[in-house]
Formats: structure tokens, C-alpha cells, sequence
């Protein structure tokens, strides 16, 4: 081994001690303040006056409702509910003049309670107006016309046609005058025309025939061979009519009875063949 190796080594080790141990430690200079950023306040909002009025003021659950807003603040978005903030019905927004105007739905409730439609305003408080319900309206039924019977093509081979329906029959209302027009009573107006005018045919015939005159009453004739002996009979005569009237019209007068004859006066009777 060198021995100048040996000698310089613990030199060179002395000499790098004492160049560390003379060199001056750094020292860290005191951090320089900084500025702290002050928190703006939040610009409060200026109370408004809006107002909401409702059209209409009643109706049925599911109506509709036409709310308008005005004197609100211009661009403001404006929520609204029913009775409370958990019910929403929508929002609007205000125009440049604060006024706004939405078409919301009745929630449901009893008839005849009064509810509260209010519009959301934070300062400095909710608007609201008053809606009354009413009883739902009751549909009206509508008839479903009635299907005209139309014919089905017969099928190749013979099937028949589907059976359709009939329809059904045409109510029509019930007077007097149409019960009278429908037979039997129809018949029963022609029934008293035809008797009328029998009736008055047989009053004008009755009037113009010639009456028949009556039939003249029978008188007994004996002949003078069948008389009893002693027995003298003469035909009396009949009371005449008094004087200025005549016999009954188409009566002829009456035979004169018989009376006793004075003598032996023979009957003027004629004989049969003379």
C-alpha cells in the first residue's frame, strides 16, 4: 500500500469537517400577510303587493281555474299550491309589468268546502284567493245509434249469411188523435157518417111517398031467400059528415047500415051474373 494514500486520506477527511461545520445555516424568512376575502351580503329582495284573483270562484273537482297574478316583481317565478306547499298546481313566471295568468285544475274535496289557491312569494309571503267546490256534474247518458241491418254475401258453398240484428223499434209519443187514427177506432168517425147519411135518406123518402089509402071495412049482405020469415030489414044509414067537410082523405064512406024495411020491400040486391 502507497503510505502517501494513507496520509492524505485523514486530510482530506479533516478538511471536509471543517468546510461543514463552517458553512452558515439558512434561515427561513417570515411569510408575508395576506389579504382576507370579504363575504358580500346577499342583496334582500324588496317586498311586493301582488295580488291573485281565481275565474272562476267555484266549480266541480277536475275544473279548470284561471288564475291571475298582478303587482308582482317583473321575472319573477312563481309557484303555486293548494292548501299547502306540498300540493303543487304549477308555476309562472311575471312579465316586465309583474302580472302573470296559468290555467291550473281543482284538487278534490268535499262539496261546499272552500280551499285556498296561493301563489308561493317569498317575500313577504304567500298570495292566496278562495275557490268553493261544487258537486261534480252527472254525465248525461247518450244513446249509441242504432246499427242498420246490413246483408252479408253468402259464401262460397253454401253457408248461409250471419244473422243480424233487428233494430229496434222507433218510440213515438201517444196523443188522442194518433190513438184515433189507428184501427179499430178509425173505423168508428166513417161508422157515424154512413148511419147520418142512412138516416137522412130515409127522412126524405119517408116524406115524399103517396100515402095508401085504408082498406074499406066489410059489410054483411043478406039475401031475401036466406032471410027469416016476418023479418023486414033495411040498411040504416050511417051518420053523414056535417055539412062543409068531406070524408077523410083516402077513406072511402062507409056502407049504410041495415034497417027494417016497411012492407014487404024486397032488398035491391044484386044478383050474382047481373
Amino acid at each position: 500500500m502507497n503510505p502517501r494514500l494513507l496520509f492524505l486520506l485523514p486530510a482530506a477527511w479533516l478538511l471536509t469537517v471543517a468546510a461543514t461545520s463552517s458553512s452558515p445555516s439558512p434561515t427561513n424568512a417570515p411569510p408575508s400577510p395576506r389579504a382576507t376575502p370579504t363575504a358580500t351580503p346577499a342583496p334582500t329582495p324588496t317586498p311586493s303587493v301582488g295580488q291573485v284573483s281565481l275565474d272562476p270562484t267555484l266549480g266541480p273537482p277536475g275544473g279548470k281555474i284561471t288564475v291571475s297574478g298582478s303587482s308582482f316583481r317583473p321575472g319573477e317565478q312563481v309557484n303555486l299550491f293548494w292548501d299547502s306547499a306540498d300540493k303543487g298546481l304549477g308555476s309562472a313566471t311575471a312579465d316586465g309589468q309583474g302580472n302573470f295568468k296559468v290555467d291550473v285544475s281543482a284538487q278534490g274535496g268535499d262539496p261546499g268546502t272552500s280551499h285556498l289557491v296561493c301563489a308561493d312569494e317569498k317575500n313577504p309571503g304567500p298570495r292566496c284567493a278562495n275557490f268553493v267546490l261544487t258537486a261534480a256534474a252527472t254525465p248525461t247518458p247518450t244513446v249509441p245509434p242504432t246499427p242498420l241491418p246490413t246483408s252479408q254475401p253468402t259464401a262460397a258453398g253454401g253457408a248461409s249469411a250471419a244473422p243480424t240484428a233487428a233494430p229496434a223499434p222507433e218510440s213515438r209519443p201517444v196523443s188522442a188523435v194518433s190513438v184515433l187514427l189507428e184501427p179499430p177506432f178509425v173505423f168508428f168517425p166513417l161508422l157515424l157518417v154512413l148511419a147520418a147519411l142512412g138516416g137522412a135518406g130515409f127522412w126524405i123518402w119517408s116524406g115524399t111517398r103517396v100515402a095508401r089509402p085504408a082498406p074499406v071495412p066489410a059489410a054483411r049482405v043478406v039475401h031475401r031467400s036466406l032471410k027469416p020469415p016476418g023479418s023486414n030489414l033495411q040498411a040504416d044509414p050511417l051518420p053523414r059528415p056535417a055539412a062543409g067537410t068531406s070524408p077523410p082523405r083516402g077513406e072511402e064512406p062507409a056502407p049504410e047500415p041495415l034497417r027494417p024495411l016497411a012492407g014487404d020491400d024486397p032488398l035491391d040486391i044484386p044478383e050474382p051474373g047481373d
